[in-house]
């Protein structure tokens, strides 16, 4: 758009004196400039509102409706069917279509070391990753709570699921990648000086669509502490 606008600067009548020239070679382009300003600015509002609606849309949700993106508060509701996945350390109840990545290693390793490690993928491509890792706390308050993920968080909440004091980050990664991420305290490990060493649980999903969030940040309600 630039190099089309600056063959305009050329139609200054060759009479018009140097000075006057000058000048409005100089209004011209402030003109220009505004211009693009102006039309950059367009252009960018429309494509937010357009991959805002495409987005809401491709869910199946209008994006009319208040309540269409998801709260971290809320408790979720849905017809779609579901199954019940069991291992060692707990049981979540993810969308059908889902299926364990290496659920046997899984098993053993959390037998073997006491920490969870655990994948599902749905058929969209949405996953769910479920780990124990070790967090330290100090003051009562973890560190690093919302390390292992990227994106804009829209909301978060402490809510209890299941009995289970837990914290929960709804978050948009760009493009299809909507997140979900629930972190559980499961026990102390140890205590240096101030600074208490915990183990936690992990949940961090990846939804294909503001839907999908939805279904997952439903799945996360459903997780139980006790395995089989």
């Amino acid at each position: 758009m630039r190099a089309a606008t600056l063959a305009l600067t050329m139609v200054v009548p060759a009479c018009t004196p140097a000075k006057d020239a000058a000048a409005a070679a100089r209004d011209l382009n402030a003109s220009i400039d505004a211009l693009e300003a102006l039309s950059l600015g367009f252009r960018d509002s429309v494509f937010a509102a357009r991959d805002t609606t495409t987005i809401l849309l491709g869910s199946g949700r209008d994006p009319s409706i208040a309540g269409a993106v998801v709260d971290a508060c809320e408790q979720p509701a849905s017809q779609a069917p579901v199954q019940q996945h069991q291992t060692p350390a707990f049981s979540i109840s993810l969308p059908a279509d889902f299926e364990p990545v290496a659920p046997s290693a899984a098993d053993e390793r959390a037998r073997a070391r006491g920490l969870s490690a655990y994948e599902w993928r749905g058929e969209d491509q949405s996953t769910v990753r479920i780990a124990s890792r070790p967090d330290t706390v100090v003051d009562g308050k973890v560190l690093g709570m919302h390390r292992g993920w990227t994106g804009a968080m829209s909301s978060e909440c402490d809510v209890d699921i299941n009995g289970r004091p837990a914290h929960v980050d709804i978050a948009d990664a760009g493009g299809d990648d909507h997140v979900v991420h629930v972190h559980f305290a499961e026990s102390e490990l140890g205590t240096s000086g101030t600074r208490t060493i915990q183990r936690s649980l992990v949940l961090i999903a990846h939804g294909r669509s503001i839907e999908r969030q939805r279904e997952l940040l439903r799945a996360a309600r459903s997780l139980q502490f006790g395995g089989g």
